[in-house]
């Protein structure tokens, strides 16, 4: 049957142990399919910490390094990038759980190793590489133990709690809902006056006098009354027209009035606020529901 290899990469040596010695315990694998490396407090070469010659220090035979380890996991059939994430992880302090198995005894295997909140490897190359990190380098030299521990605390979790004495402090906040008024502009009305000529025509009768002079041919003796005839004399007569006078007058026709007048409403807002909410879960007297983790 052909055998799969499930690893993951741990803080530190001690949470590797405890993954070690659940697997071993409870899920009843064999020693020699659980393989524990790390180079915490060895003061030397990685070492496998199970008991027994495991299936990877098989593999491993005499070589220690970083970069027998990324070849060890290659060949057994652990991806190249993961093998690199794995043993640079090894380099800078931490601690890696490699297990031996067929395809039935993954998913007993796997909430196991999840449960004891392993590194994500991908996401942790990313923030090396932040850091500096150019790739995985067989011949890199080793972390200290100053520096391992250095590179634990850069990276512990969020509430995580280190030394005897050590606190964290998990904030509760609340969010309240605070509704002020403010005014906007809701648009013009703007009224404007212009003057606008429009041809008109009225019709009006106009009086005019006209003055003719006639000659008429008459043959009869002077009248009495005609003895002035021989007198010089002027007789005159005017003409008078009549013309058209033409004035306006303006009048009012119409008035435009703007105002407005002011309304109150109630309206009602809705939205959401937030809360922090913390929750103590405490399991130190409870023994584990290992059914749960299949």
């Amino acid at each position: 049957m052909m055998s799969h290899i499930s690893a993951a990469l741990y803080d530190n040596l001690a949470t590797g142990k405890s993954v070690v010695k659940e697997l071993t315990s409870v899920k009843k694998l064999q020693s020699e399919d659980v393989s524990l490396l790390t180079y915490e407090s060895t003061g030397g070469d990685a070492s496998q910490d199970t008991g027994s010659e495991t299936f990877l220090a098989r593999v491993l035979g005499s070589g220690r390094d970083i970069s027998d380890v990324h070849n060890a996991l290659v060949k057994l059939g652990v991806a190249d990038t993961d093998a690199q994430h794995f043993a640079e992880g090894l380099r800078r302090g931490h601690t890696l759980v490699a297990v031996q198995s067929d395809e039935a005894k993954i998913k007993e295997i796997y909430p196991v190793l999840r449960k004891y909140d392993p590194i994500d490897t991908t996401e942790r190359a990313a923030q090396w590489r932040k850091a500096g990190w150019t790739g995985f380098q067989p011949s890199a030299k080793r972390f200290t133990s100053e520096e391992a521990a250095a590179e634990r605390k850069r990276y512990a979790k969020a509430g995580s709690i280190g030394k005897a004495g050590e606190e964290k402090v998990l904030p509760v906040a609340e969010e309240k809902l605070v509704v002020g008024k403010h005014e906007v502009e809701h648009g013009r009305v703007r009224a404007y006056s212009r003057v606008v000529e429009t041809p008109v025509e009225e019709r009006v009768n106009l009086r005019e006098e006209h003055v003719h002079v006639e000659r008429r041919p008459v043959d009869r003796p002077v009248g009495a009354g005609e003895v002035s005839a021989f007198k010089e004399g002027t007789v005159e007569v005017t003409e008078r027209a009549e013309e058209p006078v033409v004035s306006k007058q303006a009048r009012v026709i119409e008035e435009v009035v703007i105002y407005k007048d002011v309304e109150q409403r109630a309206e009602a807002i809705h939205d959401t606020v937030r809360r922090t909410d913390v929750q103590v879960e405490d399991t130190r007297h409870q023994q584990p529901d290992y059914a749960a983790y299949e």
